[in-house]
């Protein structure tokens, strides 16, 4: 019997805060992965904070906190628990939450093979030189042909000539 190949989608959300953003990626995977069988997927979350962490492990938000988002998926992922909304186990079983300092390469480097990266409005806080170094460790993390995504107010101009812009 020939055995089924296996498919792997690995993510990682670098600053995760109070992991809005991997909870939201993971929801926007299911809804258009429709067939999961074959797929391993792997979001990762990291942030130097523990309290952002632990607020992230709780998968807890307010109505104000989750916006704009559908009622529809907020009825499909999220329990609701008094005047708070809680992530569902299908949601935060996709997601592993990991304590990081973006300064420390060597930790970094266990991040290999993402398809994707996302360090949105993170590297602000970094002087250019700790920027170059932090982008080179981001672009060693990537599978050939990966993304890696900024925040809309940053810029890689002067950091890193690695990556080509794409516009979407």
């Amino acid at each position: 019997m020939k055995q089924r190949d296996t498919k792997t989608l690995k993510i990682w959300s670098a600053g995760c805060s109070t992991g809005g953003e991997p909870f939201t990626l993971a929801i926007i995977i299911l809804e258009h992965l429709k067939v999961m069988a074959g797929w391993i997927i792997e979001i990762f979350a990291s942030d130097i904070s523990e309290q952002v962490l632990a607020a992230a492990r709780q998968g807890v938000y307010s109505e104000s906190t989750l916006g704009s988002t559908s009622r529809n998926l907020v009825k499909k992922y999220f329990d609701r628990e008094g005047d708070k909304f809680r992530i569902k186990p299908v949601i935060k079983n996709l997601v592993r939450f990991a304590s990081l300092n973006l300064n420390d390469g060597r930790k970094l480097s266990m991040y290999s093979g993402m398809d994707f990266i996302f360090c949105r409005n993170v590297m602000i806080y970094f002087s250019d030189e700790v920027k170059r170094q932090l982008v080179r460790n981001f672009y060693n993390c990537l599978r050939p042909g990966g993304y890696f995504y900024i925040g809309h107010g940053e810029s890689l101009h002067g950091i890193s000539k690695a990556f080509k812009l794409v516009y979407f």
